[in-house]
């Protein structure tokens, strides 16, 4: 924890020769997932290089964070677009957060690449009943019946628990969702396909460009007159105000659209089955 500690304490001063040092942390158990942090902060051309050569090697955790840093700046998102494609890494290891990112820097040739390797990113805004009627059909009492609830914990964690907490677990960015409506099929639908609806101050998502490229999208935790601390879906970024070249808070929640576009119909029942719980499920035995 010290040595933590120190690592973010540098990262957060961009230490000179720090840049160099991090890439040596990528070895470092202890410490991968702060390297893998404070290489976003930095941005040397050869990072993505390095990062994806040990992707195989990460755990879910890792890489999470390893997808999230190489979404940070337009060169490193096409080098993840080029793993995509490769099978390097899984389109279901790509959120539809991080595809929106993507999408942020408005650049032509990433989003042609997007669409190619990781598929169609479109807005549901507009007319949703035709999505309110495909999803909520399947998701009977009876096909429920049949949903695996310990398949559907994991994919709450890969596309939910970043932000939103269940039975004690997961991130404190959305509001805890234990005692929400959650087993009511309407509720859960309105909120999951239509995010946009009504969007609190506080989940507003802030998207942050510094002045050397880098950009952090997420909700604004802390302000003063010196800094601005950003809650990524990953980490909690503070960023010197003499540093940002741009700030935009947009009227859109955190939360993206799509996010059952992105998966299986059979994800989607068995994710469904798991939120209209009322106890935990253990894990699938082959991730624990």
């Amino acid at each position: 924890e010290e040595r933590r500690r120190a690592l973010n304490l540098l990262v957060e001063k961009k230490a000179d020769g720090l840049a160099g040092d991090l890439k040596f942390l990528l070895d470092d158990n202890a410490l991968r997932l702060d390297a893998l942090r404070g290489m976003a902060v930095f941005g040397s051309d050869d990072v993505p290089g390095l990062v994806l050569a040990r992707y195989g090697k990460l755990n879910e955790t890792e890489k999470r964070e390893t997808v999230q840093m190489l979404v940070s700046r337009p060169a490193y998102a096409g080098a993840l677009l080029e793993a995509l494609a490769g099978g390097i890494i899984l389109r279901s290891e790509v959120s539809v957060f991080a595809t929106r990112q993507i999408l942020g820097f408005k650049d032509e040739q990433l989003n042609a690449r997007l669409r190619e390797a990781w598929g169609e990113v479109r807005p549901t805004a507009g007319n949703k009943k035709p999505l309110f009627e495909r999803y909520h059909k399947p998701r009977t009492p009876i096909n429920l019946k049949k949903a695996n609830l310990s398949n559907g914990r994991l994919i709450f964690m890969r596309t939910c628990a970043a932000c939103h907490k269940l039975y004690g677990e997961g991130g404190q960015i959305a509001p805890d969702i234990t005692g929400s409506d959650r087993a009511t099929l309407d509720y859960l639908l309105e909120n999951v396909l239509d995010p946009n609806a009504a969007v609190g101050k506080d989940y507003q998502l802030n998207v942050v460009t510094t002045k050397d490229g880098r950009a952090v999208s997420g909700v604004i935790s802390a302000e003063n007159d010196n800094s601005l601390t950003v809650q990524s879906l990953t980490e909690r970024v503070v960023l010197s105000k003499d540093d940002l070249a741009s700030r935009k808070i947009l009227p859109v929640s955190m939360m993206p659209e799509g996010i059952f576009l992105a998966l299986k119909d059979e994800e989607v029942r068995d994710l469904v089955a798991y939120l209209a719980g009322t106890e935990q499920v253990p894990l699938p035995k082959e991730k624990k």
